[in-house]
């Protein structure tokens, strides 16, 4: 509800509106962070709590299942072309990708299916993307310290680990412009924490560069016009 519809004479308690209200944002984040905060409790800490252990699966499946009924019952309602509609939607969706990542991460000792690290990846790709638009949206700067204090290190590292290891031609115009994107941004911040975490990403990026180079080169001699030879 809105706070125009509370007022201390009120005898009964005022229904919901249909649409979006002043606290809706509120709402949003703070039924987020309470399912987040169960679905990324370690097993021990849920054991003592009472609570099953998950398997990633089943976590990952209890998050679809969330996310599908916050957009049928909060953020179909926030309306896009206002600031605090914009910043709702994209939030709350930066949040459950985020929460996505830290279920799904791949374990450095097991075998990685192929399935399981493209859809990783694609993870990653949208956190970025995520994060991106909503420092790029100029209307809505002034909640940007709700999210600024988190920097994408670990969806960028994995996706520079990954251009190293896998590269694909197409990526030199999908991935790459967010990886520049996301790390121009943050290389250029003067206030952005120089830990050793930046480190392992600058030298990830001077090894994803060169095969990069390799890239560009393939495509350049393919799109090459051979010279037919004259007597």
């Amino acid at each position: 509800v809105n706070d125009c519809d509370l007022h201390p004479d009120m005898m009964d308690a005022p229904r919901d509106a249909l649409g979006s209200t002043e606290s809706l944002y509120c709402i949003v984040r703070c039924s987020a962070t309470w399912f987040m905060r169960d679905l990324v409790l370690p097993d021990t800490v849920r054991h003592n709590r009472g609570l099953p252990p998950l398997s990633v699966a089943e976590k990952l499946q209890a998050l679809e299942a969330w996310q599908a009924e916050s957009e049928r019952t909060t953020l179909s309602k926030c309306d896009l072309d206002s600031p605090i509609g914009y910043v709702s939607v994209h939030s709350v969706r930066l949040v459950m990708t985020k929460v996505k990542l830290t279920i799904s991460k791949p374990v450095a000792t097991a075998k990685q299916d192929k399935s399981l690290r493209k859809a990783y990846r694609t993870t990653c790709l949208k956190m970025l993307e995520y994060a991106a638009s909503l420092r790029d949206y100029e209307q809505g700067r002034k909640w940007l310290w709700l999210f600024q204090t988190y920097i994408e290190w670990d969806a960028l590292a994995y996706l520079l680990l990954d251009l190293c290891l896998a590269p694909k031609q197409a990526d030199l115009y999908t991935t790459w412009p967010m990886v520049d994107r996301i790390y121009n941004h943050w290389s250029s911040d003067p206030d952005a924490p120089r830990t050793s975490r930046w480190e392992n990403i600058e030298e990830l990026r001077k090894e994803a560069g060169v095969v990069r180079q390799r890239l560009e080169a393939n495509v350049q001699s393919s799109h090459a016009v051979p010279t037919s030879n004259s007597n």
